[in-house]
């Protein structure tokens, strides 16, 4: 038994039947061919954003590795969770990675804009394959998110353990008599 579909759902097609008809993604008046670009332009503004903000922080480097399973990283890990002792030599160096975990914090942008712009794509264009896709890439960005948190977490935890040295003593020819001082 074939159940007529209601009158809401019959629209005249371009062909001009009578037959249950959705709108085109791209045709006037569609809203993800309108919801769709927008998010697309927004997820790719927080990329933007991300990293005017890290370069700005100091998160990016170069000169060693940080990827999670270096030495150096696990070796921060260790410091940070008071699981090792500190040799005077290495705290420089990891003085410098928290700092960099630290301003990579906002690298969390990155990720939700990511999201956010593959999302507004698979509504321009769904699809199966797309729509896994954009749920894989969602996951991935989601885990990627919570290990930056993490890291930039165990970072300001070792420089609050061990904080930076103040600004270094003024020159020499700034070094007379101070205002004030005399």
């Amino acid at each position: 038994m074939k159940v007529p579909p209601s009158p809401a759902a019959v629209h005249k097609s371009p062909a001009g039947s009578n037959q249950a008809y959705a709108p085109a993604v791209d045709e006037p008046g569609h809203i993800a061919g309108i919801v769709g670009p927008l998010l697309t332009m927004f997820g790719a503004g927080l990329i933007v954003l991300s990293l005017i903000l890290t370069s700005v922080k100091g998160g990016f480097t170069t000169g060693f590795s940080l990827t999670p399973w270096s030495p150096l990283s696990r070796r921060l890990r260790e410091c940070a969770r008071g699981q090792a002792s500190i040799p005077s030599e290495e705290l420089p160096i990891l003085q410098a990675v928290a700092r960099v975990w630290v301003g990579q914090r906002s690298q969390l942008l990155f990720c939700l804009g990511a999201s956010i712009a593959q999302f507004g794509s698979s509504l321009g264009y769904s699809g199966v394959w797309r729509d896994v896709f954009t749920v894989a890439f969602t996951a991935l960005m989601a885990a990627t998110a919570v290990l930056t948190e993490r890291r930039a977490r165990l970072g300001a935890a070792f420089l609050a353990s061990h904080p930076l040295p103040g600004p270094p003593n003024p020159p020499e020819y700034l070094s007379g008599p101070q205002p004030g001082s005399v």
